[in-house]
Parts: structure tokens; C-alpha cells; sequence
């Protein structure tokens, strides 16, 4: 299946401890040799089409970017326990203080306490938010072309 959907990868399939490539069947575990940057951490991401993925999109505008930067990444810890998995940070490309953080999270109703909680109101102040926009997303399939 893999060998199939990413064959422009140049995937090779191991099983943990031989050598030499893998029977197609021999182990759902297996080292995947890449070319093709992200594609590794895709596969081990445990992706499957139809898998519920909580997702949080949220757009702001900041004082400065580097002050805003610096909160968020102290918060970092906050976050995770939290239960925010991965995030990634955009910004318009016509305004560096207007920030898009999209985010994946372990549920929604984690993400909604974490980001109601009169602690993050307080640290959002801090950074210099102004007026952020929350909007909580369900993922219904993800591709790689």
C-alpha cells in the first residue's frame, strides 16, 4: 500500500532488525528510506483517510511579532500539557503582526477549556493580542499529491 501511494518517494520497507527489504506482509512496523522530505513523518503519523483529527485555527493580529513570539514560545509547555500535539505558525504575507496559528490538539473540548481559561486571557493580553478569531475544526481527510 505505502510502496503504491508514495512509489515517486522511492520507498524502501524494512522490518526493524533485517537488512534487506521486507515481505510486503512481514510487519506494520518497518523503517521507511526516503527522498522525499516529510514523507517519513507523515506515514509514522498513524494518518489513515477517515481518521478525526482536532484541529484549531486561530487568526490574530499582534502589538509586535517578536514580543508575541517570544510569549508563545514560553508557553510552549502550557500548551502541551494542555493537550495541543503539533502546531504551525503563519502570517500574512502583506502584514508580519497579523498571525495565523494552526494547530492539532487531542479534542476540542481540551482546546476550548485551554483557550477560555481566564490563564490564557491573561497571557494573550501579555503578548498583545488583539481580537483573535478561534474556529475549531474537525478533519475530514488529508492527501499528499
Amino acid at each position: 500500500m505505502v510502496r503504491a501511494q508514495f512509489s515517486a518517494a522511492r520507498i524502501q520497507m524494512r522490518s526493524p532488525n533485517q537488512s534487506t527489504p521486507a515481505n510486503a506482509g512481514i510487519s506494520p512496523r518497518f523503517h521507511v528510506e526516503h527522498s522525499w522530505p516529510g514523507i517519513a513523518e507523515f506515514y509514522h503519523s498513524g494518518y489513515s483517510k477517515g481518521a478525526c483529527m482536532q484541529h484549531v485555527l486561530i487568526i490574530h493580529e499582534v502589538e509586535a511579532y517578536p514580543a508575541w513570539k517570544e510569549i508563545f514560545d514560553q508557553a510552549a509547555d502550557i500548551r502541551k500539557r494542555a493537550g495541543e500535539i503539533s502546531y504551525q505558525l503563519l502570517r500574512y504575507d502583506n502584514d508580519a503582526n497579523k498571525v495565523v496559528h494552526f494547530s492539532e490538539w487531542s479534542s476540542l473540548d481540551k482546546a476550548r477549556r485551554f483557550f477560555e481559561s481566564p490563564e490564557l486571557v491573561e497571557i494573550r493580553r501579555k503578548a498583545g493580542v488583539k481580537a483573535p478569531d478561534f474556529i475549531y475544526l474537525q478533519e475530514i481527510e488529508r492527501g499528499v499529491l
